[in-house]
Protein backbone atom coordinates (compact mmCIF):
# COMPACT_ATOMS: atom_id res chain seq x y z
CA UNK A 1 0.00 0.00 0.00
CA UNK A 2 1.46 3.33 -1.07
CA UNK A 3 0.85 5.93 1.64
CA UNK A 4 1.12 9.07 -0.45
CA UNK A 5 -0.44 12.47 -0.10
CA UNK A 6 -3.25 11.67 -2.53
CA UNK A 7 -4.63 9.17 -0.04
CA UNK A 8 -4.71 11.79 2.69
CA UNK A 9 -6.92 14.30 0.90
CA UNK A 10 -10.08 14.30 2.96
CA UNK A 11 -13.42 14.64 1.23
CA UNK A 12 -16.57 16.46 2.23
CA UNK A 13 -20.12 15.73 1.08
CA UNK A 14 -22.13 17.93 -1.27
CA UNK A 15 -24.58 18.58 1.57
CA UNK A 16 -21.75 19.85 3.77
CA UNK A 17 -20.59 22.19 0.99
CA UNK A 18 -24.16 23.41 0.42
CA UNK A 19 -24.72 24.03 4.14
CA UNK A 20 -21.43 25.93 4.42
CA UNK A 21 -22.20 28.16 1.44
CA UNK A 22 -25.76 28.88 2.61
CA UNK A 23 -24.63 29.73 6.16
CA UNK A 24 -21.92 32.05 4.78
CA UNK A 25 -24.39 33.87 2.52
CA UNK A 26 -26.92 34.25 5.33
CA UNK A 27 -24.25 35.60 7.69
CA UNK A 28 -23.33 38.35 5.22
CA UNK A 29 -26.94 39.14 4.35
CA UNK A 30 -27.89 39.56 8.00
CA UNK A 31 -24.76 41.67 8.38
CA UNK A 32 -26.21 44.09 5.81
CA UNK A 33 -29.28 44.66 7.97
CA UNK A 34 -27.30 46.93 10.30
CA UNK A 35 -25.99 49.52 7.78
CA UNK A 36 -29.16 49.51 5.69
CA UNK A 37 -31.33 49.96 8.79
CA UNK A 38 -29.16 52.85 9.93
CA UNK A 39 -29.42 54.44 6.48
CA UNK A 40 -33.21 54.10 6.22
CA UNK A 41 -33.97 55.11 9.81
CA UNK A 42 -31.69 58.15 9.89
CA UNK A 43 -32.62 59.44 6.44
CA UNK A 44 -36.33 58.59 6.20
CA UNK A 45 -37.87 58.09 9.64
CA UNK A 46 -35.98 59.85 12.43
CA UNK A 47 -36.93 63.40 11.38
CA UNK A 48 -40.62 62.48 11.75
CA UNK A 49 -40.64 60.23 14.82
CA UNK A 50 -37.27 60.11 16.56
CA UNK A 51 -37.99 58.02 19.67
CA UNK A 52 -40.02 55.26 18.00
CA UNK A 53 -37.51 55.12 15.14
CA UNK A 54 -34.54 54.65 17.46
CA UNK A 55 -36.38 51.88 19.34
CA UNK A 56 -37.24 50.13 16.07
CA UNK A 57 -33.65 50.51 14.87
CA UNK A 58 -32.31 49.03 18.11
CA UNK A 59 -34.64 46.02 17.90
CA UNK A 60 -33.80 45.37 14.24
CA UNK A 61 -30.06 45.64 14.87
CA UNK A 62 -30.15 43.37 17.94
CA UNK A 63 -32.10 40.70 16.04
CA UNK A 64 -29.77 40.91 13.04
CA UNK A 65 -26.64 40.69 15.20
CA UNK A 66 -28.06 37.77 17.22
CA UNK A 67 -28.97 35.82 14.08
CA UNK A 68 -25.57 36.54 12.51
CA UNK A 69 -23.75 35.38 15.66
CA UNK A 70 -25.83 32.20 15.80
CA UNK A 71 -25.13 31.41 12.14
CA UNK A 72 -21.42 32.09 12.63
CA UNK A 73 -21.41 29.78 15.65
CA UNK A 74 -23.06 27.02 13.59
CA UNK A 75 -20.55 27.56 10.80
CA UNK A 76 -17.52 27.50 13.11
CA UNK A 77 -18.87 24.38 14.85
CA UNK A 78 -19.02 22.67 11.45
CA UNK A 79 -15.47 23.76 10.61
CA UNK A 80 -14.22 22.58 14.03
CA UNK A 81 -15.89 19.19 13.59
CA UNK A 82 -14.51 18.83 10.08
CA UNK A 83 -11.00 19.81 11.20
CA UNK A 84 -10.83 17.63 14.31
CA UNK A 85 -12.26 14.59 12.54
CA UNK A 86 -9.90 14.86 9.61
CA UNK A 87 -6.92 15.76 11.81
CA UNK A 88 -7.51 12.51 13.71
CA UNK A 89 -8.00 10.61 10.45
CA UNK A 90 -4.89 12.15 8.89
CA UNK A 91 -2.61 11.40 11.82
CA UNK A 92 -3.84 7.85 12.24
CA UNK A 93 -3.03 7.25 8.58
CA UNK A 94 0.30 8.95 9.14
CA UNK A 95 1.14 6.59 12.00
CA UNK A 96 -0.05 3.68 9.87
CA UNK A 97 2.26 4.85 7.11
CA UNK A 98 5.14 5.10 9.56
CA UNK A 99 4.71 1.43 10.45
CA UNK A 100 5.08 0.53 6.78
CA UNK A 101 7.94 2.92 6.03
CA UNK A 102 9.73 3.17 9.37
CA UNK A 103 13.19 3.02 7.87
CA UNK A 104 12.47 6.28 6.02
CA UNK A 105 12.55 8.21 9.31
CA UNK A 106 16.08 9.57 9.55
CA UNK A 107 17.91 12.44 11.22
CA UNK A 108 17.61 14.43 7.98
CA UNK A 109 13.82 14.41 7.86
CA UNK A 110 12.99 14.21 11.56
CA UNK A 111 12.06 17.89 11.45
CA UNK A 112 9.42 17.13 8.84
CA UNK A 113 8.02 14.47 11.14
CA UNK A 114 8.01 16.97 14.01
CA UNK A 115 6.02 19.51 12.03
CA UNK A 116 3.39 16.96 11.07
CA UNK A 117 3.13 15.22 14.43
CA UNK A 118 3.02 18.35 16.61
CA UNK A 119 -0.38 19.41 15.28
CA UNK A 120 0.92 22.09 12.92
CA UNK A 121 -1.38 20.86 10.14
CA UNK A 122 -4.74 21.89 11.60
CA UNK A 123 -4.98 25.03 9.48
CA UNK A 124 -4.09 23.03 6.38
CA UNK A 125 -6.72 20.41 7.16
CA UNK A 126 -9.43 23.07 7.52
CA UNK A 127 -8.30 24.77 4.30
CA UNK A 128 -10.89 23.07 2.01
CA UNK A 129 -13.71 24.41 4.19
CA UNK A 130 -12.07 27.83 4.53
CA UNK A 131 -11.78 28.00 0.75
CA UNK A 132 -15.50 27.29 0.38
CA UNK A 133 -16.26 30.12 2.80
CA UNK A 134 -13.80 32.44 1.04
CA UNK A 135 -15.35 31.76 -2.38
CA UNK A 136 -18.82 32.43 -0.93
CA UNK A 137 -17.70 35.67 0.75
CA UNK A 138 -15.75 37.13 -2.15
CA UNK A 139 -18.86 38.32 -4.08
CA UNK A 140 -19.92 40.26 -0.99
CA UNK A 141 -16.75 42.36 -1.22
CA UNK A 142 -17.95 43.46 -4.66
CA UNK A 143 -21.51 43.99 -3.39
CA UNK A 144 -20.30 46.15 -0.50
CA UNK A 145 -18.25 48.33 -2.83
CA UNK A 146 -21.27 48.79 -5.10
CA UNK A 147 -23.43 49.78 -2.13
CA UNK A 148 -20.84 52.30 -0.95
CA UNK A 149 -20.62 53.76 -4.46
CA UNK A 150 -24.41 53.97 -4.68
CA UNK A 151 -24.78 55.65 -1.30
CA UNK A 152 -21.89 58.12 -1.57
CA UNK A 153 -20.24 58.12 -5.00
CA UNK A 154 -16.55 59.08 -4.49
CA UNK A 155 -16.35 57.69 -0.96
CA UNK A 156 -15.88 54.25 -2.52
CA UNK A 157 -12.23 55.23 -3.04
CA UNK A 158 -11.64 55.39 0.71
CA UNK A 159 -12.26 51.69 1.46
CA UNK A 160 -10.46 50.69 -1.74
CA UNK A 161 -7.33 52.60 -0.74
CA UNK A 162 -7.58 51.38 2.83
CA UNK A 163 -7.99 47.73 1.82
CA UNK A 164 -4.97 48.06 -0.48
CA UNK A 165 -2.95 49.44 2.44
CA UNK A 166 -4.36 46.70 4.65
CA UNK A 167 -3.15 43.98 2.29
CA UNK A 168 0.33 45.51 2.29
CA UNK A 169 0.48 45.52 6.09
CA UNK A 170 -1.07 42.04 6.27
CA UNK A 171 1.51 40.58 3.89
CA UNK A 172 4.26 42.08 6.05
CA UNK A 173 2.67 40.57 9.17
CA UNK A 174 2.34 37.16 7.50
CA UNK A 175 5.98 37.16 6.37
CA UNK A 176 7.04 38.18 9.89
CA UNK A 177 4.98 35.37 11.35
CA UNK A 178 6.44 32.84 8.89
CA UNK A 179 9.99 33.92 9.77
CA UNK A 180 9.18 33.65 13.47
CA UNK A 181 7.80 30.14 13.06
CA UNK A 182 10.91 29.13 11.13
CA UNK A 183 13.12 30.52 13.88
CA UNK A 184 10.93 29.00 16.56
CA UNK A 185 11.09 25.60 14.91
CA UNK A 186 14.88 25.44 15.27
CA UNK A 187 14.75 26.46 18.94
CA UNK A 188 11.74 24.44 20.03
CA UNK A 189 13.42 21.57 21.83
CA UNK A 190 10.12 20.52 23.39
CA UNK A 191 8.81 19.46 19.99
CA UNK A 192 11.67 17.00 19.67
CA UNK A 193 10.15 15.16 22.62
CA UNK A 194 6.95 14.80 20.61
CA UNK A 195 8.93 13.19 17.80
CA UNK A 196 10.57 10.73 20.18
CA UNK A 197 7.18 9.99 21.72
CA UNK A 198 5.73 9.36 18.28
CA UNK A 199 8.57 7.11 17.20
CA UNK A 200 8.21 5.20 20.47
CA UNK A 201 4.51 4.70 19.74
CA UNK A 202 5.29 3.43 16.27
CA UNK A 203 7.99 1.13 17.65
CA UNK A 204 5.45 -0.33 20.09
CA UNK A 205 2.88 -0.87 17.34
CA UNK A 206 5.33 -2.47 14.97
CA UNK A 207 7.13 -4.57 17.56
CA UNK A 208 3.88 -6.07 18.79
CA UNK A 209 2.45 -6.82 15.36
CA UNK A 210 -0.54 -4.53 15.95
CA UNK A 211 -0.36 -2.11 13.07
CA UNK A 212 -4.13 -1.69 13.06
CA UNK A 213 -4.28 -0.58 16.71
CA UNK A 214 -3.54 3.09 16.11
CA UNK A 215 -6.25 4.88 18.04
CA UNK A 216 -4.80 4.37 21.50
CA UNK A 217 -1.33 5.28 20.28
CA UNK A 218 -2.59 8.47 18.66
CA UNK A 219 -4.34 9.44 21.90
CA UNK A 220 -1.03 9.00 23.71
CA UNK A 221 0.82 10.93 21.03
CA UNK A 222 -1.51 13.92 21.16
CA UNK A 223 -1.33 14.20 24.96
CA UNK A 224 1.96 16.12 25.36
CA UNK A 225 1.20 19.38 23.52
CA UNK A 226 4.70 20.75 24.04
CA UNK A 227 4.71 24.13 22.36
CA UNK A 228 6.77 27.17 23.24
CA UNK A 229 6.12 30.59 21.74
CA UNK A 230 8.87 32.68 20.25
CA UNK A 231 8.70 36.41 21.06
CA UNK A 232 8.50 37.34 17.36
CA UNK A 233 5.71 34.80 16.87
CA UNK A 234 3.63 36.59 19.51
CA UNK A 235 4.48 40.01 18.06
CA UNK A 236 3.40 38.94 14.57
CA UNK A 237 0.06 37.67 15.87
CA UNK A 238 -0.49 41.03 17.58
CA UNK A 239 0.44 42.83 14.36
CA UNK A 240 -2.34 41.02 12.50
CA UNK A 241 -4.85 41.85 15.24
CA UNK A 242 -3.81 45.49 15.40
CA UNK A 243 -3.95 45.67 11.61
CA UNK A 244 -7.64 44.83 11.77
CA UNK A 245 -8.39 47.47 14.39
CA UNK A 246 -6.38 50.29 12.83
CA UNK A 247 -7.65 49.53 9.33
CA UNK A 248 -11.23 49.95 10.48
CA UNK A 249 -10.34 53.14 12.39
CA UNK A 250 -8.66 54.50 9.26
CA UNK A 251 -11.79 53.74 7.25
CA UNK A 252 -14.01 55.53 9.76
CA UNK A 253 -11.73 58.58 9.88
CA UNK A 254 -11.25 58.70 6.11
CA UNK A 255 -14.91 58.29 5.23
CA UNK A 256 -16.19 60.70 7.89
CA UNK A 257 -13.62 63.44 7.25
CA UNK A 258 -13.78 63.09 3.49
CA UNK A 259 -17.56 63.13 3.38
CA UNK A 260 -17.83 66.08 5.75
CA UNK A 261 -15.25 68.11 3.84
CA UNK A 262 -16.57 67.33 0.36
CA UNK A 263 -20.30 67.28 0.85
CA UNK A 264 -20.67 69.66 3.74
CA UNK A 265 -24.35 69.67 4.60
CA UNK A 266 -25.37 67.72 1.47
CA UNK A 267 -24.78 64.22 2.89
CA UNK A 268 -26.78 62.76 5.74
CA UNK A 269 -25.51 61.25 8.97
CA UNK A 270 -27.24 58.00 7.98
CA UNK A 271 -25.28 57.80 4.73
CA UNK A 272 -21.96 58.39 6.46
CA UNK A 273 -22.79 55.79 9.14
CA UNK A 274 -23.94 53.21 6.57
CA UNK A 275 -20.84 53.68 4.41
CA UNK A 276 -18.58 53.40 7.45
CA UNK A 277 -20.24 50.19 8.70
CA UNK A 278 -20.19 48.56 5.26
CA UNK A 279 -16.55 49.53 4.73
CA UNK A 280 -15.67 48.13 8.15
CA UNK A 281 -17.20 44.77 7.22
CA UNK A 282 -14.86 44.55 4.25
CA UNK A 283 -11.80 44.17 6.48
CA UNK A 284 -12.59 40.76 8.05
CA UNK A 285 -13.86 39.54 4.68
CA UNK A 286 -10.66 40.63 2.98
CA UNK A 287 -8.58 39.06 5.74
CA UNK A 288 -10.32 35.67 5.55
CA UNK A 289 -10.02 35.57 1.77
CA UNK A 290 -6.35 36.62 1.90
CA UNK A 291 -5.36 34.20 4.66
CA UNK A 292 -7.15 31.31 2.95
CA UNK A 293 -5.31 31.73 -0.31
CA UNK A 294 -2.04 32.51 1.49
CA UNK A 295 -2.34 29.20 3.36
CA UNK A 296 -2.21 27.21 0.12
CA UNK A 297 1.58 27.42 0.32
CA UNK A 298 1.48 25.95 3.81
CA UNK A 299 -0.67 23.03 2.67
CA UNK A 300 1.65 22.36 -0.27
CA UNK A 301 4.65 22.38 2.07
CA UNK A 302 3.00 19.87 4.42
CA UNK A 303 2.08 17.61 1.52
CA UNK A 304 5.59 17.85 0.10
CA UNK A 305 7.13 16.88 3.45
CA UNK A 306 4.65 14.05 3.79
CA UNK A 307 5.61 12.74 0.34
CA UNK A 308 9.32 13.00 1.10
CA UNK A 309 8.95 11.34 4.47
CA UNK A 310 6.83 8.39 3.45
CA UNK A 311 7.60 7.71 -0.20
CA UNK A 312 8.07 3.93 -0.47
CA UNK A 313 11.36 2.52 -1.66
CA UNK A 314 11.38 1.25 -5.23
CA UNK A 315 13.34 -1.77 -4.01
CA UNK A 316 10.47 -3.07 -1.86
CA UNK A 317 8.67 -5.91 -3.68
CA UNK A 318 4.93 -5.46 -4.06
CA UNK A 319 2.60 -7.85 -2.21
CA UNK A 320 5.53 -9.70 -0.62
CA UNK A 321 4.65 -12.16 2.15
CA UNK A 322 6.75 -14.50 4.30
CA UNK A 323 6.04 -18.17 4.89
CA UNK A 324 5.25 -19.56 8.33
CA UNK A 325 8.47 -21.63 8.20
CA UNK A 326 10.56 -18.51 8.34
CA UNK A 327 14.37 -18.60 8.44
CA UNK A 328 16.79 -15.85 9.43
CA UNK A 329 20.31 -15.27 8.16
CA UNK A 330 22.78 -12.85 9.77
CA UNK A 331 25.96 -12.27 7.75
CA UNK A 332 28.82 -9.79 7.73
CA UNK A 333 29.26 -9.29 11.47
CA UNK A 334 32.85 -9.06 12.71
CA UNK A 335 33.48 -10.80 16.03
CA UNK A 336 35.97 -9.30 18.50
CA UNK A 337 38.04 -12.49 18.76
CA UNK A 338 37.88 -13.61 15.12
CA UNK A 339 39.62 -12.24 12.07
CA UNK A 340 36.73 -13.20 9.77
CA UNK A 341 33.00 -13.14 10.25
CA UNK A 342 30.72 -16.15 10.46
CA UNK A 343 27.19 -16.38 9.15
CA UNK A 344 24.38 -17.34 11.49
CA UNK A 345 21.40 -19.32 10.21
CA UNK A 346 18.29 -19.60 12.36
CA UNK A 347 15.15 -21.71 11.98
CA UNK A 348 12.26 -22.76 14.20
CA UNK A 349 13.51 -24.25 17.45
CA UNK A 350 16.65 -22.10 17.56
CA UNK A 351 17.40 -19.75 20.44
CA UNK A 352 20.12 -17.20 19.68
CA UNK A 353 21.65 -15.53 22.74
CA UNK A 354 23.45 -12.24 22.09
CA UNK A 355 25.87 -10.91 24.68
CA UNK A 356 28.66 -8.37 24.83
CA UNK A 357 29.92 -5.20 26.46
CA UNK A 358 27.80 -2.09 26.99
CA UNK A 359 27.32 0.05 23.86
CA UNK A 360 28.65 -2.77 21.70
CA UNK A 361 25.59 -2.69 19.44
CA UNK A 362 23.38 -5.46 20.85
CA UNK A 363 20.21 -3.36 20.84
CA UNK A 364 21.08 -1.96 17.40
CA UNK A 365 21.32 -5.50 16.02
CA UNK A 366 17.99 -6.45 17.56
CA UNK A 367 16.33 -3.32 16.15
CA UNK A 368 17.78 -4.17 12.75
CA UNK A 369 16.34 -7.68 13.01
CA UNK A 370 12.95 -6.08 13.74
CA UNK A 371 13.30 -3.86 10.67
CA UNK A 372 13.38 -0.66 12.71
CA UNK A 373 16.71 0.48 11.29
CA UNK A 374 19.57 -0.61 9.03
CA UNK A 375 22.67 -2.19 10.55
CA UNK A 376 26.08 -0.77 9.74
CA UNK A 377 27.70 -4.18 9.10
CA UNK A 378 25.25 -7.05 9.24
CA UNK A 379 23.28 -8.22 6.23
CA UNK A 380 20.03 -9.65 7.59
CA UNK A 381 17.76 -11.86 5.50
CA UNK A 382 14.38 -13.44 6.13
CA UNK A 383 13.79 -16.60 4.10
CA UNK A 384 16.50 -15.47 1.69
CA UNK A 385 15.15 -11.91 1.23
CA UNK A 386 17.20 -8.93 2.42
CA UNK A 387 15.27 -7.29 5.28
CA UNK A 388 15.88 -3.89 3.67
CA UNK A 389 13.75 -5.00 0.73
CA UNK A 390 10.84 -6.14 2.89
CA UNK A 391 8.20 -3.54 3.69
CA UNK A 392 7.66 -3.14 7.41
CA UNK A 393 3.97 -3.93 6.97
CA UNK A 394 4.97 -7.37 5.63
CA UNK A 395 7.49 -7.97 8.41
CA UNK A 396 5.27 -6.83 11.29
CA UNK A 397 2.96 -9.89 11.51
CA UNK A 398 5.97 -12.20 11.94
CA UNK A 399 8.02 -10.37 14.58
CA UNK A 400 7.45 -9.23 18.16
CA UNK A 401 10.08 -7.14 19.92
CA UNK A 402 10.39 -6.46 23.65
CA UNK A 403 12.57 -3.33 23.82
CA UNK A 404 14.86 -2.62 26.74
CA UNK A 405 12.71 0.33 27.84
CA UNK A 406 9.13 -0.85 27.17
CA UNK A 407 6.41 1.74 26.76
CA UNK A 408 2.92 1.79 28.20
CA UNK A 409 -0.12 3.39 26.59
CA UNK A 410 -3.10 5.13 28.13
CA UNK A 411 -5.77 2.56 28.89
CA UNK A 412 -6.26 -0.47 31.10
CA UNK A 413 -3.61 -3.08 31.85
CA UNK A 414 -5.48 -5.40 29.48
CA UNK A 415 -5.37 -2.74 26.76
CA UNK A 416 -1.62 -2.47 27.25
CA UNK A 417 -1.19 -6.20 26.77
CA UNK A 418 -3.55 -6.64 23.80
CA UNK A 419 -3.25 -3.12 22.34
CA UNK A 420 -7.05 -3.23 21.95
CA UNK A 421 -6.92 -6.41 19.86
CA UNK A 422 -9.98 -8.35 21.10
CA UNK A 423 -8.71 -11.62 19.60
CA UNK A 424 -5.76 -11.58 22.03
CA UNK A 425 -7.72 -11.16 25.26
CA UNK A 426 -7.98 -14.87 26.09
CA UNK A 427 -4.29 -15.38 25.36
CA UNK A 428 -3.45 -12.28 27.42
CA UNK A 429 -5.01 -13.77 30.55
CA UNK A 430 -3.23 -17.11 30.01
CA UNK A 431 0.18 -15.55 29.36
CA UNK A 432 -0.18 -13.16 32.32
CA UNK A 433 -0.87 -16.11 34.62
CA UNK A 434 2.06 -17.99 33.10
CA UNK A 435 4.65 -15.29 33.86
CA UNK A 436 3.21 -14.21 37.23
CA UNK A 437 1.73 -10.91 36.03
CA UNK A 438 -1.79 -11.84 37.18
CA UNK A 439 -0.63 -11.91 40.80
CA UNK A 440 0.92 -8.45 40.41
CA UNK A 441 -2.22 -6.97 38.86
CA UNK A 442 -4.37 -8.42 41.65
CA UNK A 443 -2.90 -5.72 43.90
CA UNK A 444 -4.85 -3.09 41.94
CA UNK A 445 -8.57 -2.55 42.69
CA UNK A 446 -9.72 -3.42 39.17
CA UNK A 447 -6.90 -5.82 38.27
CA UNK A 448 -6.67 -6.10 34.46
CA UNK A 449 -9.29 -3.36 34.03
CA UNK A 450 -7.39 -0.77 36.08
CA UNK A 451 -7.10 2.36 33.91
CA UNK A 452 -3.65 3.90 33.48
CA UNK A 453 -3.87 7.65 33.02
CA UNK A 454 -0.24 8.45 33.83
CA UNK A 455 2.13 6.13 31.95
CA UNK A 456 5.33 8.14 32.47
CA UNK A 457 8.50 6.41 33.59
CA UNK A 458 8.77 6.32 37.36
CA UNK A 459 5.06 5.73 37.95
CA UNK A 460 5.43 1.95 37.62
CA UNK A 461 8.42 -0.17 38.56
CA UNK A 462 10.54 -1.13 35.57
CA UNK A 463 10.05 -4.81 36.40
CA UNK A 464 6.27 -4.36 36.08
CA UNK A 465 6.72 -2.64 32.72
CA UNK A 466 8.93 -5.50 31.55
CA UNK A 467 6.35 -8.12 32.54
CA UNK A 468 3.63 -6.26 30.63
CA UNK A 469 5.91 -6.03 27.58
CA UNK A 470 6.68 -9.77 27.79
CA UNK A 471 2.97 -10.60 28.02
CA UNK A 472 2.29 -8.28 25.08
CA UNK A 473 4.98 -10.04 23.05
CA UNK A 474 4.05 -13.62 23.94
CA UNK A 475 0.30 -13.24 23.38
CA UNK A 476 0.98 -11.95 19.85
CA UNK A 477 2.32 -15.46 19.07
CA UNK A 478 4.46 -14.35 16.12
CA UNK A 479 7.03 -16.79 14.63
CA UNK A 480 9.98 -14.58 15.69
CA UNK A 481 10.34 -13.33 19.27
CA UNK A 482 13.00 -10.72 20.14
CA UNK A 483 13.88 -9.84 23.75
CA UNK A 484 16.32 -7.01 24.52
CA UNK A 485 17.49 -7.60 28.13
CA UNK A 486 13.81 -7.50 28.98
CA UNK A 487 14.23 -9.21 32.34
CA UNK A 488 17.02 -7.01 33.72
CA UNK A 489 14.82 -5.56 36.50
CA UNK A 490 12.69 -8.60 37.28
CA UNK A 491 12.92 -10.55 40.53
CA UNK A 492 14.33 -14.15 40.56
CA UNK A 493 10.87 -15.78 40.71
CA UNK A 494 9.65 -13.80 37.68
CA UNK A 495 12.90 -14.60 35.87
CA UNK A 496 12.34 -18.32 36.34
CA UNK A 497 8.73 -18.07 35.12
CA UNK A 498 9.91 -16.17 32.04
CA UNK A 499 12.61 -18.79 31.44
CA UNK A 500 10.03 -21.59 31.52
CA UNK A 501 7.76 -19.66 29.16
CA UNK A 502 10.64 -19.40 26.67
CA UNK A 503 11.32 -23.15 26.91
CA UNK A 504 7.67 -23.99 26.19
CA UNK A 505 7.72 -21.91 23.02
CA UNK A 506 11.10 -22.97 21.68
CA UNK A 507 9.96 -25.61 19.19
CA UNK A 508 7.47 -23.32 17.40
CA UNK A 509 9.47 -20.08 17.29
CA UNK A 510 12.78 -18.46 16.49
CA UNK A 511 13.80 -16.75 19.73
CA UNK A 512 16.58 -14.18 19.97
CA UNK A 513 17.64 -12.97 23.41
CA UNK A 514 20.01 -10.22 24.49
CA UNK A 515 21.13 -11.26 27.95
CA UNK A 516 24.13 -11.40 30.25
CA UNK A 517 22.51 -13.82 32.72
CA UNK A 518 23.93 -17.34 32.84
CA UNK A 519 20.58 -19.13 33.04
CA UNK A 520 19.48 -17.56 29.75
CA UNK A 521 22.88 -18.00 28.12
CA UNK A 522 22.67 -21.72 28.95
CA UNK A 523 19.27 -21.81 27.25
CA UNK A 524 20.70 -20.86 23.85
CA UNK A 525 21.31 -23.18 20.94
CA UNK A 526 23.46 -20.56 19.19
CA UNK A 527 25.52 -17.67 20.51
CA UNK A 528 26.76 -14.31 19.32
CA UNK A 529 29.16 -12.00 21.17
CA UNK A 530 29.32 -8.45 19.86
Amino acid sequence: MDHTVSQHHTKHSNKFVFDTVISTVLIQLFGLVLPLSVLVVYDKIIPNNAVESLIALTVIVLIAVAVECFLRYIQEAGVAYYTSRNDYFFKNLFLGALTTNFRHISSENVRAAKQILSSDISSSISLPVRKIIAYAEFPFLILFLILVAYIASWVVLAPLITILAYFTILNFALSLQADAKESNGSQQEGSDIIVQEALGCVETIKACGSEQQLSSEYARLSRPALKTRHIFDMVSVDVITLTNVFSQLIIIATVSAGAAAYFGDHISIGSIAAVTIISGRMIPLAQRVALTFQSRDGLSAVQSKFDQLLSPSSEIPEDFTLDEDITISIAGLNYPDHESSEDIELKKGDILVISGANNAGKSKLLSSLAGLCEHDQAVISYSGIDVRKIANRDLTPYISLCPQQPKLVKGSFLDNITLHNKSRESSAYDVSHEIGLTKDLAKFPKSFDEYLDNVDYGVFHQGMRQKIAIARCLCSNTPVLLFDEINSDMDPVSNNLFLEAIKRRQKDHIIILVSQQSQFINLGTKYLCV
